[in-house]
């Protein structure tokens, strides 16, 4: 019967080469199926306590506790609005919550699912360019462009809103005791989760400015007359220090509390001690809102068109050349990564090396500071509306794409040819 089987085969050609030339068309369909379902981007269900504030801590480090290995620059979604993203904030649940400046005199902010739909839209009075803060019990705060700082339940609806009768409310920065911190008008705000204020301390001239907490808890923030000021959560100063000309942007802070701010008059990255003594400077561009600081103690900020990653001294270990000037600093994945937006309208991924990772190349200025969502996910946002979720593996190419193509055509036609009867001559 054996016997049978393999001379019937072997008298058959038409039907063995039929059978073999379908084969490879379904293995062919099979791996474009399987390559394009890679490129679909990572699942981004679930999530840990991921990014609640500017920075992803009180101290705006941007260190991540989630590995971004898998993280090869696909672009999962992206969301497109009429203007500019700031940063955003990732609850535990892995809600992002996204302000937008909006038009004319209008603002909001989106609650968007972790797959890039909207889950729902506060509207303010006017521009929201600060980044929320999210609490444990999910609320969110943050201030807008109509003078008020708002207090929002999880599903969005308002909780309390408290009025300053100023544009200049920017973003928050909560403490262990669910107390909040923010700049408005010239002041210092501390409020607690019902709204209501606890004090206010006066820090003359300020220059759009995030304050940070140390580790023991003191706010630190800074003046556009270059007063670094260090505030005690009574509201009582603990010290004040000239250090520079204008200070503005994000101040950092690192496992030491050494503190890091940008003095604007000066261009140049500063470093003060916890003390409030001045231990380095080193030049820079004016533009650059900040830095972000390693794990390892390594401070990378913006220079001009270049990234600079610099020792805990302010030696320089490396730069980074970019197209155009970068703005603000990068988020650290928990395996080294660095990750930042350029205006020449790219996205950057580099190891802690220096060396590139991915590249993304769009076509809009890129200023807002990214975050990473427990997934590796790394969200970050354009100058003209764009917000990416990028992920997975990076589109295929035209070149790729083609190619598969024509072998899927190929496959095809010797399936039909193989299979067709010939004729016996």
């Amino acid at each position: 019967m054996l016997n049978t089987q393999i001379e019937y085969f072997t008298n058959s050609g038409k039907m063995r080469g039929g059978i073999v030339s379908i084969l490879a068309v379904v293995m062919i369909s099979a791996t474009m199926i399987s390559f394009l379902a890679e490129n679909t981007g990572a699942d981004n269900s679930g999530s840990d306590d991921v990014w609640p504030v500017l920075g992803g801590d009180p101290q705006h480090t941007g260190q991540s506790q989630f590995d971004t290995s898998d993280n090869k620059g696909g672009v999962v979604w992206s969301m497109t609005q009429t203007s500019m993203w700031p940063s955003v904030a990732i609850d535990d649940d892995g809600m992002i919550y996204a302000p937008i400046t909006g038009i004319g005199l209008s603002g909001y902010l989106l609650a968007i699912n972790p797959n890039g739909t909207v889950n729902w839209t506060f509207h303010t009075g006017g521009y929201v360019e600060t980044c929320p803060v999210i609490t444990e019990d999910g609320s969110i705060y943050f201030g807008s462009h109509d003078g008020n700082f708002y207090a929002l339940f999880p599903n969005g609806t308002e909780k309390w809103r408290a009025s300053y009768n100023s544009p200049d409310v920017y973003s928050p920065v909560m403490d262990d005791q669910g107390l909040i911190y923010f700049l408005a008008h010239g002041k210092l705000h501390c409020l607690d989760q019902h709204g209501n204020e606890h004090w206010n301390f006066s820090a003359h001239s300020i220059d759009p400015m995030t304050p940070a907490l140390s580790h023991h808890g003191e706010i630190i923030l800074g003046t556009s007359e270059g007063i670094l000021y260090c505030v005690y959560p009574n509201g009582t100063l603990r010290w004040s220090s000239e250090v520079g000309e204008e200070i503005a942007g994000t101040i950092s802070i690192d496992s030491n509390g050494n503190i890091y701010c940008i003095d604007r008059g000066a261009d140049a990255l500063l470093s003060v001690d916890s003390e409030g003594q001045l231990r380095w400077s080193y030049p820079i561009v004016y533009g650059t809102h900040g830095a972000s600081i390693g794990i390892d103690g390594t401070v990378y900020c913006g220079e001009g068109y270049n990234l600079v990653a610099l020792d805990s001294n302010g030696s320089l270990i490396w730069k980074y050349a970019t197209g155009g000037t970068i703005s603000s600093p990068p988020a650290i994945s928990l395996n080294g990564n660095i990750f930042f937006g350029s205006q020449d309208g790219n996205v950057y991924a580099l190891d802690q090396s220096g060396e590139e990772v991915w590249i993304f190349d769009g076509n809009d200025w890129v200023e807002s500071r990214p975050a990473i969502g427990s997934d590796g996910t790394v969200y970050i946002g354009s100058h003209g509306g764009i917000l990416y979720a990028f992920n997975g593996l990076p589109d295929p190419s035209p070149t790729l794409i083609a190619g598969a193509v024509s072998a899927l055509i190929i496959g095809v036609i010797l399936a039909i040819w193989a299979a067709y009867p010939k004729r016996k001559s």
